[in-house]
């Protein structure tokens, strides 16, 4: 008796394996997309409130258009490569903790760490005043936005 006669030569033993990985890595890019672009859209509208409510400048809000154009684009091109670690990261974490809450919690914890180096290596070198200015205005708003997408995205 050949105990090997069904065996197919061009069967992988890893191949389902594979394919788990692959739906897992298709998995986070569309979790991390959809949160990346709900953040990359959401903060500079949360921006242009901020500025309008603490220093209301009317001319501002006429402005507002090109300055969210201009605000997406930015945050699109600076925040691409952290969308590609964010991705990686949520790849790997996706299929290790199951509890869903505890998914959340560690998936913003990264997020939001992520941002904040983002943030100190763009702005770490400007003048300190502008600085901390800068970090108020970019870092927490991406950084809630971020949260919040994360929140509201199923993963």
């Amino acid at each position: 008796i050949n105990l090997l006669s069904n065996h197919n030569p061009q069967h992988r033993p890893c191949e389902s394996l594979e394919v788990f990985q692959n739906k897992m890595f298709i998995k986070a890019l569309k979790f991390s997309v959809k949160v990346w672009l709900f953040s990359v859209l959401t903060s500079p509208i949360l921006w242009g409130i901020s500025e309008i409510y603490f220093s209301p400048r009317w001319n501002y809000l006429l402005n507002f258009g090109g300055f969210y154009f201009f605000s997406i684009l930015y945050g699109l091109i600076l925040s691409l490569p952290i969308l590609l670690i964010f991705t990686l990261l949520n790849w790997v974490i996706f299929d290790k903790i199951l509890d869903y809450k505890n998914l959340k919690i560690i998936i913003s914890i990264i997020a939001v760490s992520l941002n904040l180096t983002l943030c100190f290596i763009v702005f770490g070198n400007d003048d300190r005043t502008t600085w901390v200015h800068t970090l108020y205005q970019i870092a927490v708003f991406y950084s809630l936005t971020l949260i919040v997408g994360i929140w509201l995205v199923k993963v």
